[in-house]
């Protein structure tokens, strides 16, 4: 499938130019690289006249705060007509409604930095393979014809790699079918997962929560995003949970383990905190050279109460 999908690549990063059109090639994607929105602007507006449709659109956005922009608003439009997937690649530090207002409209997924090739590799992999099943079974669907003998084994190999967690949900809580999930840390006894409920295999803790974001997300029509954390053998764990309607009665539950960024973000705070402290304390001894006031100042810093 590689040989013959075709990517649109928006990289407008000067520091290392054109690398994630050349992992992408190297991958044996056909590539087409820009490097600005108006530039995909125009190889879409193309499409599907003069020039195939891409089956992704791949978008390096690493200085992302806000949400759209109003010279963005064309791109969107053409992502939305020609029924075009975006993985946008983030900060760590994004502003999440950016992604929920694009998701209204458009296909939208997202990675935030910190990512490796092989999860970038792996996610886009996902939606091309999601991206090929759709148009077969639409095809499929029109000629009265089954899908080709052996291609959903093929499928089911690809979606066991992605490190994401998928699992598809009745309303009520059912779980239909889990996709994936290889980096995940699955809770105890949650081996089975069809047939059940998440009333069976989730925390207590967990369950109000879960359920809570499938109404929502069946009720809006919009991706409902939280966060988790559960203790496992003494570890906690901190999961990002994305909820999507899939019809009036399921859902897509996206789970990603996002304990390294969790524990990174707390790393931050405290050498912040760290930081903060130290300045105040410097502050304090060039206001004053008497002993007792520099002493009181860092007792004061030290038990987080700074005067």
């Amino acid at each position: 499938m590689a040989d013959s999908a075709r990517i649109l690549v928006i990289e407008s990063v000067a520091a290392e130019p054109k690398w994630l059109s050349r992992l992408l090639s190297d991958a044996g994607y056909q590539v087409n690289g820009v490097s600005d929105v108006p530039g995909a602007v125009t190889a879409l507006g193309r499409s599907p006249h003069s020039a195939p449709s891409p089956h992704l659109v791949v978008w390096h956005d690493p200085k992302r705060r806000g949400e759209l922009k109003a010279s963005e608003a064309d791109f969107k439009t053409h992502l939305q007509r020609l029924d075009v997937p975006l993985l946008w690649l983030l900060p760590a530090d994004h502003d999440h409604r950016a992604v929920e207002t694009w998701a209204r409209d458009c296909l939208v997924d997202y990675l935030a930095a910190p990512y490796t090739p092989a999860d970038l590799l792996a996610r886009v992999k996902l939606h091309l393979t999601y991206q090929h099943r759709h148009q077969t079974r639409t095809a499929a669907r029109a000629a009265t014809a089954p899908a080709p003998s052996g291609h959903d084994m093929a499928q089911a190999a690809i979606f066991n790699a992605i490190p994401d967690l998928l699992l598809r949900l009745r309303s009520d809580g059912t779980y239909l079918d889990r996709l994936s999930g290889s980096d995940v840390t699955r809770l105890p006894g949650t081996d089975g997962y069809e047939g059940r409920k998440v009333q069976d295999l989730l925390p207590a803790e967990l369950i109000d929560l879960r359920l809570g974001h499938i109404e929502q997300a069946l009720a809006t029509g919009e991706m409902q995003r939280y966060k988790q954390q559960f203790e496992i053998n003494g570890t906690l764990h901190h999961e990002e949970c994305r909820v999507i309607k899939l019809t009036e009665d399921e859902v897509l539950v996206i789970v990603r383990d996002i304990t390294e960024r969790e524990l990174a973000n707390q790393r931050i705070q405290q050498q912040l905190k760290q930081e903060r402290a130290i300045a105040h304390i410097t502050d304090q001894i060039h206001r004053s050279l008497e002993l007792e006031t520099i002493f009181k100042a860092v007792v004061q810093t030290v038990v987080g109460n700074p005067g």
